[in-house]
């Protein structure tokens, strides 16, 4: 049994400094993947402000076409395209916004992913930080909290085998199947941070 520690690489701010492009991340997952990393770690923003305070104080953030590039890739497009390049490496959203995405497109795409990666892809969700980019995707920001949980509960419902039923305040439907299946028992991993 290894007692080898694990490393984990967090690729926000990795573009520009590590790889020219977002299009040049998922061969840079294969490097990290070479080098001995067990997992890397990638978050997401849907829409960005050209400057953006984040709430815990690490200051001011600038974005895309006003200033640095940033790391602005799709979680999914991203590690879909990592998992074909790897075959062991760990692929973390830390966090997919499930608040802002339709709950049953969630849940297919964290399924989906997770049967392209073999089971490596591990669903990190959070009600997100970035008040103006729900207020621009036309969700109030106060609902972030109870959006997730909801969301979370139909994913969960989805992975469940055979047909899924749900009434919640923002999602609804019966009889459902979410396709395709997730390879691991129960669906992914998927919680709040």
């Amino acid at each position: 049994m290894s007692t080898r520690p694990s490393f984990a690489v967090k690729l926000a701010g990795l573009v520009p400094h590590w790889a020219p492009t977002v299009a040049e991340l998922p061969r840079l997952c294969a490097e990290f993947e070479r080098l001995g990393a067990d997992e890397v770690v990638c978050g997401e923003h849907i829409l960005y402000g050209a400057e953006m305070h984040h709430p815990g104080g690490s200051g001011k953030i600038v974005h895309g076409r006003t200033g640095q590039q940033s790391d602005g890739a799709d979680v999914f497009v991203l590690f879909s395209a990592a998992a074909a390049l790897t075959t062991r490496l760990r692929l973390c959203s830390a966090v997919v916004l499930g608040a802002a995405r339709p709950a049953p497109v969630l849940a297919r795409e964290g399924a989906a992913l997770d049967l392209i990666s073999g089971g490596r892809f591990v669903l990190g969700v959070g009600p997100g930080w970035y008040a103006g980019e729900f207020e621009a995707l036309g969700i109030p920001p106060a609902e972030r909290g109870a959006r997730l949980e909801e969301t979370i509960a139909v994913c969960r419902e989805l992975w469940s085998p055979g047909p899924s039923s749900f009434d919640g305040k923002w999602n609804s439907f019966t009889d459902m199947i979410c396709e395709p299946a997730p390879v691991t028992p129960g669906g992914r991993p998927s919680g709040g941070a």
